[in-house]
């Protein structure tokens, strides 16, 4: 019961962050306006950006599915697409819960352990992260005049003494390094803090997770880095052919692609059911980065997300469906051999 609240009261605080966020970038919004930029969308390239989702939804069932040899597991591509889609869909609802119910379906369908699956999962998340940040360094580099200008100008032209903000910067510094202060000098009582523990556990998931990625064959890791890369690819084509949909945004290039792939991205890391309100205040902060009116940046920031996580919708319920299909003439026939639709689908 206690643990069900906690749960409970944790989701509860993601929904109202989320729905606060989201309001408070579209509480002035002309909806009128937007309804008639959605008329005027290009569905050609919405087609096109889904088109690219799907391929990088394969792409990760796929590369799960050869992490799992090692293990001497065999799961289907359909099966391990199936459980991806599902767990997409759950974190719809609930964030983060999304790789346990990967696990938890590939264990009712495949009798798949969960805590090899998982590990395969922390894998990826860790290789992904590890991409995400090379990508964020390397945008940063290279937008560094656009971006640093961008938020000097801000600055500048904001109301209020600018001593005030040099005592307000000056202040947030010296926290900083009091924090690190304290945490360096009582650190060995830190140590036997529960949270502390708990995040030493999870860097040594992370660490064992990429080290398991050595156990693959020679071919396999050489797909494996391939369909990563996919994935990745896959993920800034989702953004770039987007641009296209609407005319005023067909105009911006590879740069401001890569650039929205990164705030998306970190956008959806934050605990929000399915990205909500985060995801659209990062990718339209970046828009108004690179010129766009900010009307019309929230506008393509919403209307994207929509786009996508309606994809992810149908399909997770549609791979839900087709799951508890599968559970349930698994149950039925106990007897008959668990593999031979496997091999249909291989």
């Amino acid at each position: 019961m206690k643990f069900t609240l906690k749960s409970s009261l944790k989701y509860l605080v993601s929904l109202v962050f989320g729905i606060a966020l989201f309001w408070w970038l579209y509480r002035e919004k002309n909806y009128q306006d937007l309804y008639d930029r959605f008329q005027n969308i290009n569905m050609f390239w919405v087609a096109m950006s889904g088109v690219t989702a799907l391929i990088s939804h394969w792409a990760r069932a796929y590369r799960w599915k050869i992490a799992l040899k090692p293990f001497n597991l065999h799961v289907s591509t359909f099966r391990a697409m199936l459980a991806v889609m599902v767990g997409y869909f759950a974190n719809m609802i609930i964030p983060r819960i999304g790789e346990f119910a990967r696990s938890g379906i590939l264990k009712r369908t495949d009798d798949t352990p969960v805590n090899i699956s998982f590990g395969a999962i922390i894998a990826e998340r860790a290789i992904d992260l590890i991409i995400l940040m090379l990508l964020t360094g390397s945008v940063f580099l290279l937008e560094f005049d656009k971006v640093g200008t961008f938020v000097l100008d801000k600055l500048q032209s904001t109301s209020g003494n600018l001593m005030l903000k040099v005592l307000l910067l000056s202040a947030v510094g010296v926290l900083g390094l009091s924090v690190l202060f304290i945490l360096y000098k009582y650190r060995a009582r830190f140590k036997e803090n529960f949270i502390y523990n708990k995040g030493k556990e999870f860097l040594e998931g992370i660490k064992e997770g990429i080290l398991s990625i050595k156990e693959l064959s020679t071919s396999d890791r050489v797909r494996y880095v391939a369909l990563t890369l996919c994935i990745w690819v896959m993920y800034f084509l989702m953004s770039y052919l987007f641009f296209f949909s609407l005319e005023e945004t067909s105009s911006l290039g590879v740069k401001c692609g890569l650039t929205t792939l990164i705030m998306g991205g970190i956008g959806m890391a934050i605990p929000t059911p399915g990205g909500m309100g985060s995801y659209h205040i990062f990718v339209s902060f970046c828009l108004t980065v690179y010129g766009l009116e900010k009307g019309l940046s929230s506008d393509f920031a919403l209307l994207m997300h929509s786009t996508q996580s309606l994809i992810v919708i149908i399909l997770g319920a549609i791979s839900l469906v087709i799951t508890m299909i599968i559970i349930l003439n698994k149950k039925e026939s106990p007897s008959e051999p668990e593999d031979v639709e496997a091999n249909i689908y291989r």
